[in-house]
């Protein structure tokens, strides 16, 4: 024969309320806490760009400027639709559209990705200042193909630190 199902036990429904109730009290702190920081998730500080005050986005450069063409088309775009902060990919994060480390600009000191000599990338952030969007630089710095390697870029070369103890 088989066991009658059990009822839940009085104390699981006292844990799951319990839970709850904290995770309702942490919501209404958090709440108070931005009111109070006047609606901003971090306040501001002095050198740093305010709070965005409407949409902001990461502008994959590879992606969506496969040429200068793309430029205007691209900002009229994001004007349109609002936007006041674009982070512009400016360096090359993983190898796919063109090797990780590369330049998406006219650059002296690190290796330019291919077609990225015809100033695409410096018209964008032109273009956005001019209709009044805020143009970031977004430069990822961990996966770095070029600064791994460095023949041609000695001073891009990778290096590492040991932080394991000497032998005493």
């Amino acid at each position: 024969m088989h066991a009658p199902p059990q009822s839940p036990s009085p104390r699981r429904g006292r844990i799951v309320i319990g839970g709850f109730a904290s995770v309702v009290l942490l919501g209404a702190f958090l709440a108070a806490a931005w009111l109070v920081a006047g609606g901003r998730a971090v306040p501001p500080v002095a050198g740093t760009p305010g709070p965005v005050t409407g949409p902001a986005l990461v502008v994959r450069t590879p992606q969506h400027l496969h040429g200068v063409a793309d430029v205007t088309p691209l900002v009229n775009r994001l004007a349109t639709h609002g936007v006041t902060r674009a982070w512009v990919q400016v360096k090359q994060d993983e190898t796919d559209e063109s090797l990780a480390g590369s330049a998406l600009y006219p650059s002296k000191i690190a290796p330019v990705a291919a077609g990225y000599r015809d100033g695409r990338t410096d018209r964008l952030i032109t273009g956005l200042a001019r209709r009044g969007i805020e143009p970031m630089a977004w430069m990822p710095v961990l996966h770095d193909a070029q600064a791994a390697k460095a023949t041609l870029f000695p001073t891009l070369r990778s290096s590492y630190l040991s932080i394991r103890p000497t032998a005493s």
